[in-house]
């Protein structure tokens, strides 16, 4: 039976969300490039991989539906030391949604389904208390459903179409259908059953036939309805700062429209450059997709169908990420700026740390975010002597900070964490690259330094030795 943590880890399967093995492998840049100029965005990746103790991880950049930059790190395989390929496939969680939505989409413009219908139209065994539940309600995250997977006793067990639809009817309805905007799984996964119900056919095959076939996406399927690929990755959930392999999931779980699809690097770069034309999305359905749901108050949500929305400074950002089964990833598109970062990892745990380094990313590729984005600290010199005196072991609340030095420079690690470069601001203070956090040094007469550690407050760690 699962325990509470792994029905949170299935519902991290919807989030908008080892020591590392092997080396970045740069497929972009010219070798000399790489060697010879310093790169932000390969040592900001780098530093997460070592401090979040991500295993793998894969990123492209793409401008206009070009790719400008493929890079990948790490390993795939913990146990069999594979190191991450392009050609690597990762499950990508809910960013599968939006392959829903988009079906969703074509289904409303073939004339075979209106967005306003009650879900009871499509939906068979649906209760009474979904009448006004709309298809629109599903697509937005404004049904007021509950979310399916609190009420899974077990990940490996399979379930038929008709017990999911049970499942999540034996749930109450949580708000007024249109009042309020709460993330569901529910939600999608019926979608996914929608498109059954009305093409006769499984959503693996309905999105093979219309989206990844045309599109020539061949490395992207569903992952419950095939073999899991020879190049695919193995996912890791973080515990205590340990990789463990993420546990089985049943085949029926692996199969629904809440976010089981799987794909690499290429695959989806091929999905942006679509987006930028007419097929398989028309100009109005993209429209639609990208613009927020209103609210029975006449609020606007965040959300509109299978994407989040944002707004950074005046550009505008569609976008989603998603974590499921050990993996985790995050497609984010600055529409004003005609930039997509994809980034695909093989953790979970770690909060929605794709979402961060994608945005990031993104940003250094546009100028006006990427001073605020990316504030490279005046490092300065500070003698070995004063280094040596920041060093030792320290307690704060739960966790154990170890300092030390490696020549001229200091390094830290934590509890659930890796290794970082502390970064000198000033001869006393220090900063990391993947963190806003501080490390402040206050000398004492006659003893070794405090430390104070500073993220959205600061706290005095008690040192050990």
């Amino acid at each position: 039976m699962a325990t509470q943590s792994d029905k949170n880890r299935l519902a991290m399967k919807v989030t908008l969300c080892g020591m590392v093995l092997g080396a970045a492998v740069s497929l972009s840049l010219p070798r000399a490039s790489a060697q010879d100029q310093p790169d932000p965005v390969r040592e900001y990746v780098d530093a997460q991989l070592q401090w979040r103790l991500i295993p793998g991880l894969s990123l492209a950049v793409a401008r206009g539906g070009r790719l400008i930059r493929e890079e990948v790190f790490g390993v795939a395989n913990r146990e069999s030391g594979d190191s991450v390929r392009v050609s690597t496939v990762f499950q990508l969680g809910s960013v599968g949604k939006q392959f829903t939505a988009a079906a969703i989409m074509l289904l409303a413009e073939d004339g075979r389904i209106r967005l306003d219908d009650s879900v009871r139209a499509y939906i068979h065994g649906a209760p009474a208390s979904w009448k006004r539940v709309t298809v629109r309600h599903l697509l937005t995250h404004t049904s007021g459903l509950g979310n399916y997977v609190s009420a899974v006793p077990d990940l490996s067990k399979e379930f038929t179409s008709p017990e999911l639809v049970a499942l999540i009817a034996s749930q109450p309805l949580e708000f007024a259908p249109g009042a309020k905007f709460r993330y569901s799984n529910s939600g999608y996964l019926l979608l996914g059953l929608v498109v059954e119900a009305i093409s006769g056919e499984h959503l693996a095959d309905f999105l093979s036939r219309r989206f990844f076939t045309p599109l020539g996406m061949a490395a992207t399927g569903v992952t419950g309805r095939t073999d899991w690929p020879a190049l695919g990755a193995a996912g890791y959930r973080i515990v205590d700062g340990i990789p463990v392999r993420a546990p089985a999931v049943s085949r029926s779980l692996n199969s629904t429209g809440d976010g089981t699809v799987y794909s690499t690097l290429a695959d989806l770069l091929k999905w942006d450059a679509a987006l930028y034309g007419d097929h398989p999305l028309s100009r109005a359905n993209r429209a639609a997709m990208w613009s927020p749901a209103r609210l029975s108050d006449g609020t606007l949500s965040q959300y509109g169908f299978g994407w989040g929305l944002a707004n950074v400074h005046g550009h505008r950002v569609v976008e989603h990420g998603g974590q499921w089964q050990g993996f985790a990833a995050h497609l984010a598109r600055y529409l004003d700026d005609s930039i997509t970062v994809v980034v695909l990892m093989n953790a979970t745990g770690l909060g929605n740390i794709s979402g961060q380094i994608a945005n990031r990313v993104a940003q250094y590729y546009i100028p006006p975010l990427r001073d605020e984005a990316w504030p490279r600290p005046a490092s300065m010199a500070v003698d070995t002597a004063t280094l040596d005196s920041y060093t030792g072991e320290f307690r704060i609340v739960n966790s154990t900070i170890r300092i030390w030095r490696e020549g001229s420079q200091l390094l830290v690690s934590t509890t659930g964490r890796g290794t970082a470069r502390l970064v000198p601001i000033s001869p006393t203070e220090f900063t990391i690259l993947v963190d806003r956090v501080r490390f402040r040094f206050s000398a004492q007469r006659g003893r070794k330094p405090d430390l104070y550690v500073r993220g959205a407050k600061e706290q005095m760690a008690t040192r050990l030795r």
